[in-house]
């Protein structure tokens, strides 16, 4: 097997493997988790609806973070390896395998937000949302404020939707620099180091802010 496959791959399919225990099931809580209960769970036909919202959340979660796992693969490799001595061509499929997982989680985003517009708040989770202690919840959890006050503008006026559409708006951007790494691959450079620490700076805050919105609703 080549390099990559030998040192990272194994590891890589461990970390996913966890990831997706905890995603694809009705217990997940990794990101966006439980925003369905946000959402009216009355009558059969909006039950479904509502029942299709958590699905589109944790299909999401689940290609993002497996486009996460790719990206981690890409940083170790080129982390352990003599500039000159990088091979294109697996950098090359690396980076391909989450732009492959990025767009997935996308078409996940798509479906969920037109489906969350059409459908109505449950008007006791806003209320809980409402009236949440914001600040004793970040000092009781240890969280980074910064990115938690980002939760909060959302959560704390009920724009669970709105969460969603940042994700998806993150999501893009996302998209936009693994392109432009994928662009130096392909010309036989080695990617922009300013663009792999960006890389995996906005990989990392999207996943906190996705994690701290599923801890809110856990918390409800």
């Amino acid at each position: 097997m080549n390099r990559i496959k030998n040192q990272w791959v194994l590891k890589a399919v461990i970390g996913v493997f966890i990831v997706l225990a905890f995603s694809f099931n009705s217990f997940s809580w990794i990101y966006h988790n439980h925003g369905g209960s946000a959402y009216v769970d009355g009558g059969e036909g909006i039950a479904a609806i509502s029942s299709s919202i958590e699905t589109y959340i944790i299909d999401g979660a689940g290609y993002f973070l497996k486009s996460y796992a790719d990206v981690l693969i890409l940083l170790n490799y080129i982390e352990t390896t003599v500039p000159g001595n990088l091979d294109q061509a697996e950098l090359q499929e690396v980076v391909e395998n989450a732009l492959t997982n990025l767009n997935s989680a996308k078409s996940a985003y798509t479906q969920l937000i037109t489906l969350a517009e059409a459908t109505p708040y449950n008007v006791e989770v806003l209320e809980k949302l409402k009236f949440l202690d914001y600040d004793s919840f970040i000092e009781n959890n240890g969280l980074i404020p910064v990115v938690f006050k980002d939760v909060e503008k959302y959560l704390k006026k009920g724009d669970i939707t709105g969460t969603l559409k940042k994700s998806a708006a993150a999501f893009d951007m996302l998209v936009s620099i693994l392109k432009t790494i994928e662009a130096d691959i392909a010309l036989g450079n080695m990617p922009d180091i300013n663009s792999l620490w960006n890389l995996n700076q906005e990989y990392a805050k999207e996943l906190l802010f996705g994690q701290y919105t599923a801890r809110v609703y856990y918390a409800l």
